[in-house]
């Protein structure tokens, strides 16, 4: 029963990114085994893993880089008008007298795009077709939801909260 648990989950994910179609998974009429093949993707449930189309990988690499590029630009930016409205409020209370609570608090973005370069040019120079991928990995390169995407997420946040953004 864990198996076909973990199964569908792993199909919802896979399904989530739009590559394949895993309609009655886990099995299809008369299959049997944990290991059902659905086109070009291999799903092996019973250690959480999935090969895929290094092509497919490549593009879909390519494509959240791009993303995190364009997300990047936009919370360095936030960063730098939000380090200028701190400072220029600052100047103002200090002009004043006010020399209380003078901390920039504010998180400064990380760019990733290195991330992505580094497993792009991996799979660029993999003589490999089909690359397997555990989940961790699946859900970084197809889904955007790599380890440090909460706290990038979280200072694109409190960047545009602070400016009024959000």
């Amino acid at each position: 029963m864990t198996d076909q648990i973990d199964a569908a989950q792993d199909a919802r994910l896979l399904s989530a990114a739009g590559k394949h179609d895993f309609t009655g998974w886990p099995f299809t009429e008369g299959q049997t085994g944990s290991q059902p093949k659905r086109g070009n993707t291999m799903l092996h449930a019973n250690n959480r893993s999935v090969n895929v189309s290094r092509v497919e990988l490549v593009s879909a690499l390519k494509a959240g880089r791009d993303r995190h590029a364009i997300d990047y630009a936009t919370a360095a930016q936030d960063y730098e008008d939000a380090a200028v409205k701190f400072l220029s409020d600052a100047l103002k209370r200090a002009k004043k007298g006010d020399l209380s609570d003078i901390h920039f608090k504010l998180p400064k973005p990380e760019n990733h795009t290195g991330d992505y370069d580094e497993i792009i040019a991996m799979m660029e120079h993999s003589v490999d077709e089909t690359i397997s991928l555990d989940s961790t990995s699946f859900r970084a390169y197809f889904l955007g939801e790599w380890d440090w995407k909460r706290g990038f997420d979280l200072a694109m946040t409190s960047l545009g909260g602070y400016l009024g953004k959000h």
